[in-house]
């Protein structure tokens, strides 16, 4: 991502999801992937992936947060709220 080579970190986070990772790895996967979706401005994408992130793991603040910034970039502030407080 650094690098700028979006397309090809997109391929390598991709193909971890369905890897047999512990659950903080497969955390990290999600995490990582919405970001660089983010990133790449992909920001439908980023949005579904945290989605994911929070069905998976509803306990983890920092895809509520992330998503948050998404809600906050719409425009929409109310979601983004309701999404910080989740994260807290």
């Amino acid at each position: 991502k650094e690098k700028g080579e979006y397309h090809r970190s997109l391929k390598i986070l991709e193909k971890l999801k369905s890897e047999n990772l512990t659950d903080d790895e497969r955390k990290l996967v999600y995490l990582n992937l919405a970001l660089v979706y983010k990133s790449a401005g992909f920001i439908d994408r980023a949005e579904k992936v945290l989605k994911e992130g929070i069905s998976l793991f509803p306990f983890e603040s920092f895809f509520y947060y992330e998503l948050a910034q998404i809600k906050k970039f719409y425009g929409r502030l109310e979601e983004s709220v309701e999404l910080l407080e989740k994260a807290v």
